[in-house]
């Protein structure tokens, strides 16, 4: 039984960080947590702290309680590529997808991340040139792995 939950736990987060992915390129932009003193939304212990980001605001709201003072900023595509992953990489903090209310998310190093990310934009270039060229999306080749 225990080994059929932790299956499924693990698909739940297969299927979380699949949609966050899909929703990132195909609205080109992601949410965060910011307040007044420019400070980002983060989550877990100054050893283990990771950058929370939604893939859509409505997701956000039944969690909003616990950063007072926060608000939703969105997070473009090209700015999560070339200034959130560096700074990740340097300071070795993680992503923290789609942190719900019952402490549920998907937690992902950035390498990871932008791996996954560079990986799926060359799948949408090949599969779906039209779209890929409609979204107007970075080239794959123009992300650097190794900052």
């Amino acid at each position: 039984m225990h080994s059929v939950s932790h299956s499924s736990l693990l698909s739940t987060a297969a299927i979380i960080y699949q949609k966050f992915m899909l929703q990132l390129v195909e609205q080109q932009q992601v949410m965060a947590l910011i307040n007044p003193e420019q400070h980002w939304g983060w989550c877990g212990n100054a050893e283990n702290a990771a950058l929370v980001l939604w893939h859509h605001p409505s997701l956000i709201k039944p969690v909003l309680h616990h950063w007072p003072g926060y608000r939703i900023c969105p997070i473009s595509l090209q700015e999560i590529i070339e200034k959130i992953i560096p700074v990740l990489l340097r300071e070795k903090k993680s992503l923290a997808l789609n942190l719900a209310n019952d402490g549920q998310h998907v937690l992902i190093p950035p390498q990871q991340f932008l791996t996954d990310l560079k990986n799926y934009l060359y799948e949408l270039q090949h599969s779906n040139p039209q779209k890929y060229q409609a979204l107007q999306l970075p080239q794959p080749r123009s992300i650097r792995l190794h900052h």
